[in-house]
């Protein structure tokens, strides 16, 4: 939640006469009330809450979604059908921006920007090589090109141009930040509210 909420802080800085619509569950939610999965989930409308990134002229640029499972490009480019990847061919994303009115079952093609996040103690080069494989099922190494979220990263090397951005409570994460960047993989650290500066 506290990267979600850093994402929708960053939209605010670059969009700030745009808007930010909190979207709750259809069936039985509440405007007041974020309600979001606990495990991998699909879009589902009628469950989870969602965010609205709005410009200044209304047009959607995206929806904001916590734990989201996505069809694979390998699912894709193997032939396999849109919205019926089993299990094996999803994977999730903590936090995510998708192409506004997404399907329930949403394609790497629909994915703006991908989030991984590890509340650990220490960072590892496990950690960074899930990322990797994130970016690997997202997109295609490519030269750099318009990011599908210039407000939040404006030139990414991948095809499409969604960024997976890696994000951890261990400071010593920035250690991996060069040269993964390089592939489109954004490592950074967001320390955790409560914690005292050392």
């Amino acid at each position: 939640i506290l990267v979600l909420a850093r994402l929708l802080r960053a939209f605010r800085r670059a969009y700030p006469k745009g808007s930010i619509v909190h979207r709750p569950p259809s069936k039985g939610g509440k405007a007041s009330e974020l309600v979001v999965a606990s495990k991998p989930a699909l879009v589902n409308r009628k469950k989870f809450s969602h965010f609205d990134l709005l410009d200044e002229t209304g047009n959607s640029m995206g929806e904001a979604w916590t734990s989201v499972e996505f069809e694979s490009l390998s699912w894709d480019r193997n032939g396999g059908a849109a919205g019926k990847a089993p299990r094996q061919a999803r994977h999730e994303l903590d936090v995510c921006v998708l192409k506004p009115g997404t399907s329930e079952r949403p394609a790497h093609s629909q994915l703006f920007v991908g989030i991984s996040c590890k509340d650990v103690r220490t960072s590892t080069k496990e950690n960074v090589r899930e990322a990797l494989g994130l970016r690997r099922e997202t997109a295609f190494l490519q030269d750099p090109q318009s990011s599908l979220v210039p407000w939040l990263i404006p030139q990414v090397p991948a095809e499409p141009g969604s960024p997976i951005l890696l994000v951890s409570s261990d400071v010593g994460v920035r250690k991996y930040a060069s040269p993964v960047d390089a592939l489109g993989v954004y490592v950074r650290f967001v320390r955790r509210p409560w914690e005292v500066e050392a």
